[in-house]
């Protein structure tokens, strides 16, 4: 009884410690029939994981935490095998193995388990960090990024309990950081469903979780009035998705910003009215002073001096809004920094060869440019 209560004790307190861990990638849920039990909730991942949920469970021996629990996988991954015991490097199959000295290999009591779980989830992030073993899977990008996007329905399907007991923990914890993130992704997969160019009143306090209030209220005025006057058009609403879809919470800002100015014009060109010219004017100097953050290398001073320069004729902003978009995404360092030169030209030469206030000379000469 004595065991059973020191046990008791242990997991309470550690249950507390992962909740206040508040891990990004995390939530935790402990049985409340048997407190060995715990299973936990993997969200908010980059590429290849994007909307993925995988669940995993551990259980916890009677001398935990001087041995590692039992670890078992419940959703299909492409990193580790459901169904079974698991081999990894702190876990119960190497038990008797002390650390080494190449990292965190062998249990060690102080990880508990809030840092078994965080091991886990770093062998998703960088998946060499495994080196094989039993019900350690070898896939590909593509295997892994299957597996997310059935991860949901499958959890579902197979584990509906498990899923309303982590529903029930994001309603009692709606602070926590993976929290906050899953239920905008959760969000954002249902506004993406919805046709916007129609229901952008409909889904305000959706896109208001999606991007987080404050960036949609930035948003909202434009998108709204462009709505009304039946404005809203497939390339603006496609941008839209393209904002809420981006996985960089930094990226996805920038990229409202910049459809924020691009509405500001678009109904600028509509009403020539010096409140929407003002309005664009004041958005894109937002949106400037945003990008230098999500440029990356020498296009961080480069880019966003040559985009300046689009500030005195607007309807080159809108014609290249798009390749903006995709510099903006770019991942790849090296192919940013090619995205951006030529982006720099291509702005330095529009601006030198055609008078800054005629706008009209500059869309036509932008759209032979491009084309």
């Amino acid at each position: 009884m004595a065991r059973v209560d020191r046990l008791n004790r242990v997991m309470a307190a550690q249950y507390r410690a992962a909740l206040a861990a508040d891990h990004p990638y995390l939530i935790p849920v402990m049985q409340e029939t048997d407190v060995k039990i715990w299973h936990f909730l993997i969200v908010n991942l980059p590429a290849p994981y994007l909307k993925g949920e995988f669940i995993f469970r551990l259980e916890a021996p009677p001398t935990f935490p001087q041995k590692p629990p039992k670890f078992t996988f419940l959703t299909p991954n492409g990193v580790f095998e459901p169904g079974g015991s698991i081999c990894i490097s702190i876990g119960e199959f190497h038990a008797r193995q002390a650390p080494g000295k190449e990292g965190s290999y062998g249990w060690r009591a102080s990880l508990g388990m809030m840092g078994f779980a965080r091991e886990v989830v770093n062998a998703f992030i960088v998946p060499n960090y495994l080196r094989g073993g039993i019900r350690v899977l070898n896939t590909s990008k593509a295997v892994r990024s299957q597996c997310a996007a059935k991860s949901s329905a499958h959890n579902g399907k197979h584990f509906a309990m498990l899923v309303n007991e982590f529903a029930a923990l994001e309603k009692s914890h709606p602070n926590l950081a993976a929290v906050k993130q899953h239920k905008m992704w959760q969000a954002v997969s249902r506004v993406l469903t919805k046709d916007l160019k129609t229901s952008i009143n409909d889904l305000s306090k959706e896109l208001e979780v999606a991007m987080t209030k404050p960036l949609w209220e930035r948003l909202a005025e434009p998108l709204r009035e462009l709505s009304a006057r039946k404005l809203l058009t497939a390339e603006l609403v496609n941008r839209l998705r393209e904002a809420l879809s981006e996985h960089d919470a930094n990226v996805r800002r920038v990229l409202v910003l910049a459809l924020r100015a691009r509405g500001c014009w678009e109904l600028f060109s509509q009403q020539q009215s010096e409140k929407h010219r003002g309005d664009f004017t004041a958005a894109f100097d937002e949106f400037v002073r945003e990008v230098p953050g999500v440029c990356g290398g020498a296009s961080s001073k480069t880019f966003p001096a040559a985009l300046t320069g689009l500030k005195n004729c607007p309807g080159s902003f809108a014609q290249t809004h798009g390749d903006i978009s995709e510099f903006l995404k770019e991942n790849d360092i090296d192919k940013k920094a090619k995205l951006g030169k030529s982006l720099v030209l291509l702005f330095e030469t529009v601006v030198k060869s055609v008078p800054a206030k005629n706008d009209s000379l500059l869309d036509d000469y932008v759209t032979e440019l491009l084309s």
